[in-house]
């Protein structure tokens, strides 16, 4: 009778350890699936760490300046960090368009001429007179 219930229990304990082997495995598949899912986003996550960090004095300082306002202090800085990001793509964007915008009015008018062909890629084979 006794040697039943050693058999009952090595076979109970097979099973818990087939359902955590499972159970591990289901873990381990749901990590790898999150990494999968997250490593597009990764370097914008270190960046945002690494300038939360490094912004975090300035936040405190300012918060201190007005009297403990923390969400005043974010926002501030938000739209401080906002513009200074911003800025230098606005000016980079109207640029473009500009010299877009100049292109297409010298092709338009027939001011645009492309240089002469050097005469060493005139012995090209693709090129060439051939």
């Amino acid at each position: 009778m006794d040697h039943d219930y050693r058999s009952l229990k090595v076979s109970a304990s097979n099973e818990e350890l087939v359902v955590l082997a499972i159970r591990i495995v289901c873990l381990g598949l749901l990590g790898y699936w999150s990494l999968i899912l997250i490593t597009p986003f990764l370097t914008i996550i270190v960046w945002s760490i690494i300038i939360a960090v490094a912004l975090y004095p300035s936040f405190d300082w300012l918060s201190a300046k007005l009297y403990g306002h923390r969400a005043v202090a974010a926002v501030a800085i938000t739209v401080f960090s906002l513009l200074v990001m911003l800025g230098p793509m606005t000016w980079l964007g109207l640029s473009l368009a500009e010299s877009a915008r100049m292109l297409i009015a010298r092709s338009g008018d027939g001011s645009l001429a492309l240089p002469a062909t050097p005469e060493a890629v005139k012995g090209w084979p693709l090129i060439g007179e051939k």
